[in-house]
């Protein structure tokens, strides 16, 4: 049946309470209008003792290109939002012919930690041919207008392509996972002309993986230490997986020279352990000022100094949730990330 014989009984379809209480509705080859009617409904049928107020945070608008893309985001933006109440709107491209399809649910959670109702609505939108390239006319309208607009986009997007423009035009912040389908020099290029193109703040989730390590290397360079580095012939060298350097590796690298200054030589070499970055020296004249080396352990580290060592130090190692929940709290731009990413596209092995 074409999506113009089933837009009659779609837009008609009957809400339905589930076992958990949430409220849903859906429907194929339906209106905007009806989307947001229904989703009006919904919140209006809720007789639950909700403080509205808790659903005033943000709106998170996240495009996922798939099926499998779109089950792991719709759950992860659930458990985003017990600690950031939102107005969650998923975005999915699909074949066929023009039209939409759209699945709402708002569901009413009491056991909020601050002893308050919370009101958690989701929306799926599954875009077929070619609506998909003019998504942002399929969200505005789902979007409330006096609240803050993160996009969360889980790959690496393109400058040119319309969905992606579409989108990050209705957005106050974007927050891209590059790193999960580029590595290296091309996930970096890839997040050098998105920051350019676009008008909203962007940062990567590799970014926010490697604050840890930014942090440990900040607080144990300090005075002579930090002097002799951007003095001297400074050398760091990044330890990650073989082959082409993971995004996190890059952006650290990056990261380093814009902090240690533009003389300094970074590399990135093979090591045996797991995960994206495995360990950071840094040399200046032959000597080494910092050695931080992951264990057997990925949770911890081992830090020696030109001041002693060695000492075992908690390394944190956030998952994806946990990522995207800190890229949340921020609204403005991120300069530090700027300018690694624009330190780590002049790098030269």
């Amino acid at each position: 049946m074409t999506a113009a014989g089933r837009r009659g009984d779609a837009a008609q379809a009957l809400p339905d309470v589930g076992l958990d209480g949430a409220r849903r509705w859906h429907g194929e080859a339906v209106r905007i209008a009806d989307v947001a009617r229904k989703l009006r409904e919904l919140r209006s049928g809720d007789d639950s003792d909700v403080h509205s107020t808790l659903t005033r945070v943000m709106n998170l608008v996240v495009w996922a290109p798939d099926a499998p893309s779109a089950t792991d985001v719709e759950a992860l933006a659930d458990a985003l939002s017990t600690h950031h109440p939102s107005r969650a709107v998923i975005v999915r491209p699909a074949g066929g012919g023009d039209g939409i399809d759209a699945r709402v649910e708002v569901m009413s959670r009491p056991d909020h930690p601050g002893g308050k109702g919370l009101q958690v609505e989701q929306i799926v939108l599954t875009l077929h041919g070619a609506v998909a390239s003019h998504a942002a006319s399929a969200v505005i309208p789902l979007l409330r207008s006096e609240l803050p607009t993160f996009l969360w986009w889980p790959g690496a997007p393109d400058p040119a392509s319309l969905q992606f423009t579409d989108l990050a035009s209705v957005a106050d912040r974007i927050v891209t996972e590059a790193g999960r389908d580029m590595r290296g020099a091309e996930a970096v290029a890839r997040l050098v002309a998105v920051v350019a193109s676009v008008d909203a703040p962007v940062t990567d989730l590799a970014w926010a993986a490697i604050s840890p390590w930014r942090q440990l290397i900040a607080t144990s360079l300090r005075g002579d230490a930090l002097l002799r580095l951007r003095a001297g012939a400074a050398r760091a060298t990044i330890t990650g997986p073989a082959g082409e350097p993971p995004l996190e590796a890059s952006l650290l690298a990056g990261w380093l020279d814009h902090v240690l200054g533009p003389e300094l030589v970074t590399s990135v070499a093979a090591g045996a352990g797991h995960g994206a970055v495995q360990g950071v020296r840094l040399d200046v004249d032959g000597a080494c000022l910092l050695d931080l080396a992951c264990g057997d352990s990925t949770a911890t580290v081992t830090l020696r100094t030109a001041a002693g060592g060695p000492r075992c130090l908690s390394l944190p190692h956030p998952d994806r949730g946990s990522l995207v929940a800190g890229e949340l709290e921020l609204r403005g731009r991120d300069e530090s990330f700027e300018e690694a990413v624009a330190a780590a596209s002049r790098r030269r092995d």
